[in-house]
């Protein structure tokens, strides 16, 4: 062998021992900084998580993790970067996974923190439960371009085999998309869109059936903190005791008035409406069908000059 071959060989084996033994001691310093800037930012946002009991190791770490609106902490485990082989090949700084069993519900967690400081979280959650409008699965996706200065994110929330109250009757899947920016004022503008997915409703004998592909709202944009307002204006708006009760006329139009403000502030230019294959069916157990119809409907604002005051809807029948 040449002196060449044996050069290049031992410099091929010195690079491996950097990358595989030294560099995931040297990065788990790193990742515990990373994941508590993290938590320190999204805490300072209002999202409540607790990380605990933070044990670091050469190749990995463990910690404890308690997320919103979640009883039990999740035990995780922390693979250190710069290759991890953890569930498949990675090229990252770190990856988390922990996973909660109960009876009443599991739940896996998985974080990658990249190395330009950015982080996805991927949440799914099973749930064991009968109850109507309860969601077999819940599945979120939560994308962090920078965990240092959070002033942008995305989030999509999928619930999945849901049961309706009518028996026989269920929807697939219900998924909320979220995109937020912080403006110069340091508010947060977030854009949102609704999609129902595989909806069936049927009478307990199945006389009547509706079917739908998908409908939804998409392009929508709110402010979160002018929501926030709008709902404490509302409360004090009240002064007589009839509308403080939900059940009077009085009590319901300060909700209506408040549901109408937030909806119209939502709309803008940009904002669609769509319904797909709505099919209706009429008959005895849908076998003598009497009546039978569908149609798809699209509603759009049209792009318009911005000192445009009113904006007149296009809908499309088809």
């Amino acid at each position: 062998m040449s002196k060449t071959a044996k050069i290049s060989i031992s410099v091929i084996v010195l690079l491996a021992l950097i990358v595989f033994a030294v560099l995931p001691g040297v990065i788990g310093y790193t990742v515990q900084n990373r994941l508590d800037t993290l938590i320190k930012s999204l805490n300072r946002r209002g999202v409540a998580i607790k990380m605990t009991n933070y044990q670091r190791h050469w190749f990995s770490s463990s910690a404890d993790i308690t997320l919103p609106f979640s009883p039990v902490s999740n035990n995780v485990r922390i693979a250190h970067g710069p290759i991890i082989f953890d569930k498949g090949l990675t090229l990252a700084l770190a990856t988390l996974h922990g996973s909660t069993k109960m009876e009443a519900f599991n739940n896996d967690l998985n974080l990658t923190l990249g190395y330009d400081q950015s982080a996805r979280i991927i949440s799914q959650t099973t749930i064991n439960s009968t109850r109507p409008f309860m969601p077999k699965n819940i599945e979120t996706h939560i994308d962090i371009p920078k965990i240092h200065h959070i002033n942008k994110l995305s989030a999509t929330v999928a619930m999945n085999h849901i049961n309706l109250k009518i028996k026989n009757s269920h929807l697939q899947q219900a998924k909320l998309t979220l995109n937020g920016i912080q403006t110069e004022k340091k508010t947060w503008r977030v854009t949102a869109g609704l999609t129902l997915s595989g909806l069936k409703v049927s009478t307990p004998n199945e006389k009547f059936t509706l079917t739908l592909d998908s409908i939804g709202l998409h392009q929508l944009r709110f402010y979160p903190k002018q929501i926030v307002m709008d709902v404490f204006a509302a409360k004090m708006s009240r002064q007589t005791p009839d509308q403080y009760n939900t059940r009077t006329r009085a009590g319901q139009d300060v909700y209506l008035n408040l549901a109408k403000k937030i909806a119209s502030a939502m709309i803008t230019k940009n904002s669609s409406f769509n319904v797909d294959n709505l099919q209706l069916a009429s008959g005895d157990n849908n076998e003598d069908v009497k009546a039978h119809g569908s149609f798809n409907l699209h509603f759009s604002w049209p792009t318009l000059p911005d000192n445009t005051q009113k904006l007149n809807p296009v809908i499309y029948l088809s």
